[in-house]
């Protein structure tokens, strides 16, 4: 306990002095800052005492300078006349500061540094293209004031685009028919807005750019050229034209011979008028008659002179023989159009001949197609019309015919100086095979003992061409209708029968039956079981003698007997010993 007190005493005790020590350190820092501030209270008294001094005046503002700008007469904001620029500075102090450039190329730059102090940026310091101004202020020790600053761009546009004109052939050359027109315009400071074409003062169209191309339809008149205007306007709104004339003619020349009909047939000299019209000028004009007489023999016969007209030229030729007159005219224009027309005059007494018809008389066809040229099948020295008709209406040319049954067929044909000629034929249509018909005999059944087939046609057209009997052909007359015949022999029989028809149709049919000896009642009550087991038996038969074309009786009837032969012989255990039974059970 004592320590204990003790061990507290002594750590009050350097408690005690630690607390000493520090209060020392804080007086003599006070006593020094209060020393220090006496001095200085003492030194500022001295400096009264010299004299007050006046307080400095503050700096007027820098204020921003003004600017004036002339507003764009072009269009999209470009000045298509050189803008006008006023720069004024305002400010006491500072300096303001301008710039003009287009691209890297300073124009013109200065500074303003005295109160309402102006300049002026006049056309002659502007170009042409993309101008950029930059004025701003700078104060005394030359440092931008960044809330004055100005950036404006000016589009400067004084220039018309330059247009270019061009159409394959050249411009003085006669073009045929419409004509295109190949346009390109030319700005290098704003581009070019649009492209308008106007014909003759007519609106035509326009295109978007610097390019375009226009189709020139308007036709040239009297030989007389037609204008055409380009007007091309550029984004700044400076337009320029260009006028142009072309030759267009859009028609060839009309020829006509008249006084005759192509193809007609007389007996009375003709007079025969050849003439030409065209709208502008021609380059060529001619005519001729080649004769043919009723020899053969062919010569050119000129034409008379050719005089003018109010719309082209004419002539008249007067033809007087017999014989086959081809007329012909030609003309072309300046442009190349090129007219050619010709026409025949010739005598012709005799009808029109008209082929192959005859050979359809009586022919029996699967089906019927009449697909001729006319000029194959009609001949005549004049023009002609003619008509193909099927059973009395008119026949679409190389249209099928499959409908079935007996059809007519007409063709007629009238020439120019009205002959006639007609051809008819008669002719069936065909396309179903013959039908076969099995009499007295069915498919798969037995017969006992013999059988008599009979075959027979639905049609009385068609024929037979063919029997066989197991393989083996029957004795048939040529055109036969029908057929028959009695078997007798115990097997099985396969008959094939092939027939035609006059339009050439076939068909084939095969049937199967089986000749059996004459059934005991017990037969005839196993006849169910014994079929079923026979059946396959019989197909297999059948396939072979497909494969082989006959079949070897003798080693095919045991098979076919066996069967039989074993189910009766059950049949009839089965008979007796139920029979035994019964007579057992009678005697108990």
């Amino acid at each position: 306990m004592d320590k204990t007190i003790k061990r507290i005493m002594l750590l009050l005790f350097v408690l005690l002095l630690i607390y000493i020590q520090q209060a020392t350190v804080i007086y003599a820092e006070s006593a020094g800052e209060e020393h220090r501030a006496a001095e200085e209270g003492e030194e500022g008294k001295g400096e009264e005492g010299e004299g007050e001094k006046e307080p400095e005046k503050p700096r007027p503002e820098i204020k921003s300078f003004l600017t004036w700008f002339s507003e764009p007469d072009g269009k999209e904001g470009i000045y298509r006349t050189k803008p006008g620029v006023r720069i004024r500075h305002v400010s006491e102090r500072g300096i303001t500061r301008y710039q003009l450039a287009r691209g890297t190329q300073v124009l013109t730059q200065g500074l303003l540094e005295q109160e309402g102090q102006e300049v002026f940026l006049t056309g002659e310091s502007f170009g042409e293209g993309k101008h950029q101004l930059n004025v701003w202020m700078e104060d005394e020790e030359g440092q931008p004031v960044e809330e004055f600053v100005l950036q404006e761009t000016f589009w400067v546009d004084t220039q018309v685009p330059d247009i270019k004109m061009e159409v394959k052939g050249g411009f003085e050359a006669w073009h045929r028919g419409e004509v295109t027109l190949n346009v390109e315009a030319d700005d290098k400071v704003s581009g070019v807005r649009r492209l308008v074409c106007y014909t003759n003062g007519e609106y035509a169209g326009e295109a978007k750019e610097g390019k375009g191309t226009f189709v020139i339809k308007e036709p040239s008149l009297g030989g007389k050229e037609v204008e055409v205007k380009i007007v091309a306007e550029d984004r700044a709104g400076n337009q320029c034209s260009r006028v142009k004339s072309l030759y267009i003619d859009s028609k060839a020349p009309c020829a006509e011979i008249s006084g005759v009909e192509d193809y007609m047939i007389t007996g009375r000299p003709l007079s025969v008028i050849y003439e030409v019209q065209e709208e502008n000028i021609l380059s060529e004009c001619e005519a001729f008659a080649e004769w043919e007489n009723v020899q053969g023999i062919q010569t050119v016969l000129a034409v008379p002179e050719w005089e003018s007209t109010k719309d082209g030229k004419r002539t008249v030729q007067r033809l007087t023989e017999d014989g086959i007159y081809r007329l012909k005219i030609s003309a072309a224009d300046k442009a190349g159009h090129k007219v050619d027309k010709s026409m025949q005059v010739i005598i012709d007494k005799e009808n029109p001949v008209i082929r192959y018809v005859d050979q359809l008389e009586g022919q029996y066809l699967k089906s019927f197609c009449w697909d001729y040229p006319e000029g194959e099948v009609i001949w005549d020295f004049t023009t002609y019309a003619s008509e193909v008709r099927l059973d009395g209406a008119l026949y679409p040319m190389g249209k099928k015919i499959r409908a079935e049954g007996k059809h007519v067929l007409e063709v007629q044909a009238k020439d120019a100086a009205g002959n006639q000629a007609q051809a008819r034929a008669e002719f069936v249509v065909d396309h179903t095979p013959p039908k076969i018909i099995f009499k007295d005999v069915e498919e798969g059944k037995e017969y006992e003992e013999k059988q008599t087939i009979q075959v027979e046609l639905g049609s009385p057209e068609d024929t037979i061409e063919g029997i066989q009997i197991n393989g083996k052909k029957q004795k048939i007359h040529a055109g036969s209708k029908a057929f028959q015949c009695t078997v007798q022999e115990h097997q099985d029989y396969e008959v094939k029968v092939s027939a035609a028809d006059k339009a050439g149709n076939r068909s084939e049919k095969s049937l199967m039956f089986t000749v059996v000896p004459k059934k005991t009642f017990f037969q005839k009550i196993t006849q169910p079981a014994a079929k079923a087991f026979t059946t396959g038996n019989r197909v297999k038969r059948r396939e072979d003698m497909d494969q082989k074309g006959e079949r070897e009786q003798t080693s095919q009837m045991p098979v076919a007997a066996a069967p039989t032969a074993a189910a009766a012989l059950i049949t009839a255990a089965w008979y007796f010993r139920r029979r035994r039974k019964h007579s057992a059970v009678e005697g108990d």
